[in-house]
């Protein structure tokens, strides 16, 4: 027997997803309740992380499509040599 799977909702609220320098996939969502507050976050992550902005969700709908990340803004590490 197989047993039937929920499908998963989101909030509503504006989203963003953060992922990991190397990878640009399997990244984690992140809500926030108002526009301000999910700038704010990518602000905060985008020194170390890639950002990807989903916009708002309202209703089991996007209002917005979603932007491609931006390069990271970390600063580059130099090689040392010896």
């Amino acid at each position: 027997m197989a047993r039937e799977l929920k499908r998963n909702t989101l909030k509503d609220g504006f989203y963003i997803e953060v992922c990991s320098m190397g990878s640009r996939q399997g990244g984690i969502r992140i809500a926030s309740e108002t526009f301000e507050e999910m700038m704010r976050q990518q602000e905060n992550y985008k020194a170390n992380k890639y950002v990807i902005i989903w916009g708002e969700h309202k209703e089991g709908k996007w209002l917005h499509e979603k932007k491609l990340p931006a390069e990271p803004t970390a600063p580059k590490q130099k090689k040392v040599t010896a």
